[in-house]
């Protein structure tokens, strides 16, 4: 496929502001497509060179991309960064620079896609000494050859910078009408691409082998899946509502979530592979990005566990203060998330990773298990040293009803299951953190995290300690060696035994709590009341932080003067794949947050308003990509007419705005635009603040 048709189609979309007129673009060029390169194109308008777990970068500084521009052209570096000052952006510095080349080539042809691509990936892989010089040589080699629009695109390519509106959603929209001529068809797409992360994938088996090829891809260890999402609920009560009465409680970590793949070490592909006692094993965010390195000793405690064969669990990694295992919050965990100083770092930030899923287990998929038996078959692959639950129940013990037919303080052994069932009253789920008392009195479960209760004024962050130190050995660096535990959980139909776990919870430096469906199924890339969260109560009316993406700024005067005094804020339509705004912020921001802002937004800038986003606050001084999603505080959610978040939806003409937002001062980089808070879950929100207003 030649570049040049490539770049009438990038030009038709960067100009238009419409989605339909996007998608219709789109379609027509994956129709002109070969389906041997479909992949390549994907990947290209995505801004990538493969799926986001391969972690292909490709690298390339902007003073390199200079050099090779002003070599290429043969214009010196100081015209090229005169036009730079006067284009600010290096593809619009290229498309003028090529203009007239001063160098000539002894001969030139006409630049395909493949081309482009494969040279691409040879810039990306060039490392270790002298590559410097091959990625100067490699991108003068494209630049020679090409013309002035199609320099552009290639110089958006090496500096990330393709910014044509399209998201994911867009791209299985297109393909399903494309290829399938129905858009019904997205659905079958979209659970394909959320069981093996990689749209490439998705896009080349349906050009080339048809849907049923499609329906045929499954998950495999290595390839991420895309993580299931929780909604949220304000209380206790109304997520037991939903869950028919009863649920799995868990601790809600203030960490990073993790999908750890373990394997054979036959599954190692060469120079990627991470072995650790004799096992490949992998670590992704919920991003899909390969977070191996950063983590080794979590590496080293999954390689030495000999439950863990063939699996795929998931997890929150938490960092702790090695002086108290107390816990730390997840701007600390961020430390480790570094190229170089990777041993220091795990000296001053060392980590615990709470299990609580498990996706896939003797090399099949249990992602269509209830959850209490995805509980079951976690509980026996992750034990840890001196579990108790497991013993008491094979040694034959048993508490019984306090009556006949009654489930009163009741554990039960499901003769068709195996599985155990929590009655009404208490008991807690086999986790590593729990001990089990046998009393005298029938029916008298006694669980630790009540004991944790009387203790959590005194001992109000630790890292389970409280939980861990009675199941386990009485050695006090039995919890830095024990890496990997359960995640604390009850399972219970009581909400003031629900409200006392989630005290503990609290107690032990945890946000809150999820409540889990006891029957429901591990729906990949799916947000559902099958999983709902329930933080603690803020002073204010909002009792949960937002999730926000930044869309847009205003310049600051005064002190603010040459940074952003105000960003525009948003949340995300997945009905639409739409940011609708909700709000503008500009406190709790400090002068070191509004310095970094600065620099890390400058990279994201456009020239106009993303056809992605859906505002009336049109007045912006600034439009960015919706990329970095930042954490909120509000007092309330009130109707505005300037805001399009849920318009419509309580009011005709209106939208919901925050009232006095503020920055908390997190920035979410675990977290991708489509993963911010949805309309839904504000609109949500905003109806549960009436209902406490009108009691």
């Amino acid at each position: 496929m030649l570049l040049s048709k490539l770049v009438d189609s990038f030009e038709k979309m960067e100009e238009t502001r419409s989605r339909l007129l996007l998608t219709e673009n789109l379609v027509s060029l994956l129709k002109q497509t070969e389906c041997k390169i479909i992949d390549k194109v994907i990947y290209l308008i995505q801004g990538k060179l493969g799926p986001p777990y391969e972690g292909i970068e490709l690298g390339l500084a902007e003073k390199m991309a200079i050099r090779s521009l002003a070599q290429s052209s043969g214009k010196s570096l100081t015209d090229i960064l005169s036009i730079y000052r006067k284009k600010g952006d290096l593809g619009d510095t290229a498309a003028e620079a090529m203009k007239i080349k001063n160098q000539n080539t002894l001969f030139s042809q006409e630049m395909t896609v493949e081309r482009v691509f494969t040279t691409l990936y040879k810039i990306a892989k060039s490392t270790g000494s002298g590559s410097q010089e091959t990625k100067l040589r490699l991108v003068s080699s494209l630049l020679n050859e090409t013309t002035p629009r199609e320099a552009r695109y290639i110089m958006k390519f090496l500096m990330g910078t393709l910014r044509l509106g399209i998201a994911d959603f867009t791209v299985l929209d297109s393909l399903s009408i494309a290829f399938t001529h129905d858009k019904a068809n997205r659905s079958l797409l979209e659970n394909a691409y959320n069981v093996s992360g990689d749209l490439g994938l998705v896009a080349r088996e349906l050009a080339c082998n048809g849907i049923e090829s499609v329906r045929s891809i499954q998950i495999t260890l290595f390839k991420p899946i895309r993580p299931m999402l929780a909604e949220r609920a304000s209380s206790i009560d109304e997520g037991l509502n939903r869950m028919e009465g009863i649920a799995g409680a868990e601790y809600k970590l203030d960490g990073e979530r993790v999908q750890i793949h373990k394997g054979k070490t036959n599954h190692v592909v060469k120079g990627k592979a991470n072995i650790s006692n004799g096992a490949r094993v992998e670590l992704f965010s919920r991003r899909l990005e390969n977070i191996t390195s950063h983590y080794p000793d979590v590496v080293e405690a999954i390689g030495k566990m000999k439950s863990l064969k063939e699996v795929i669990v998931e997890g929150e990694i938490v960092a702790v203060d090695p002086s108290t295992w107390e816990y730390l919050p997840f701007q600390e965990l961020m430390h480790r998330r570094r190229k170089y100083g990777v041993e220091e770092a795990m000296q001053s930030y060392p980590v615990i990773v709470n299990i609580f899923d498990v996706l896939y287990s003797n090399a099949k998929s249990v992602t269509c298990y209830p959850y209490k038996e995805r509980r079951r078959i976690l509980s026996e692959l992750v034990k840890t040293e001196g579990e108790k639950l497991a013993a008491v129940y094979d040694a034959g013990m048993k508490v019984e009803d306090s009556s006949k037919g009654a489930r009163e303080g009741a554990w039960k052994k499901s003769e068709n299951e195996g599985d155990l069932e929590h009655g009404k009253e208490t008991g807690v789920h086999g986790t590593g953190n729990v001990i089990i008392e046998k009393t005298k009195k029938k029916g008298n479960v006694k669980t630790q995290y009540e004991k944790a209760l009387s203790r959590k004024k005194t001992e109000p962050r630790l890292a389970n300690r409280n939980l861990t130190d009675v199941t386990q050995s009485s050695s006090k660096d039995t919890i830095s060696t024990n890496r990997i535990q359960l995640i604390t959980q009850i399972m219970s139909s009581d909400e003031k035994e629900i409200q006392a776990f989630m005290d503990s919870a609290i107690a032990a430096g945890c946000e809150g709590i999820m409540l889990k469906h006891r029957d429901s199924v591990y729906r990949a890339g799916s947000r559902e009341y099958l999983w709902i969260k329930v933080k603690r109560e803020y002073r204010s009316e909002l009792a949960d932080t937002l999730d926000l993406v930044i869309i847009g700024a205003l310049y600051g005067r005064g002190r603010r003067v040459g940074k952003y005094g105000a960003l525009l804020l948003a949340v995300y339509d997945e009905d639409q794949d739409l940011f609708r705004s909700v709000s503008k912020v500009g406190t709790g921001f400090t002068d070191q947050h509004l310095e970094n802002f600065y620099n890390s937004l400058e990279s994201l800038r456009i020239g106009h308003k993303s056809p992605r986003i859906d505002t009336r606050m049109d007045q912006m001084d600034v439009w960015f990509e919706p990329k970095i999603v930042i954490e909120v505080i509000a007092s309330e959610i009130t109707l505005s007419p300037a805001h399009t978040a849920g318009l419509n939806s309580i009011r005709e003409g209106y939208g919901l705005a925050l009232r006095f937002p503020k920055f908390t001062g997190k920035i979410r980089d675990d977290k991708g635009p489509e993963d911010a808070t949805s309309v839904h879950e504000l609109i949500e929100i905003f109806k549960q603040q009436l209902k406490k207003r009108t009691k």
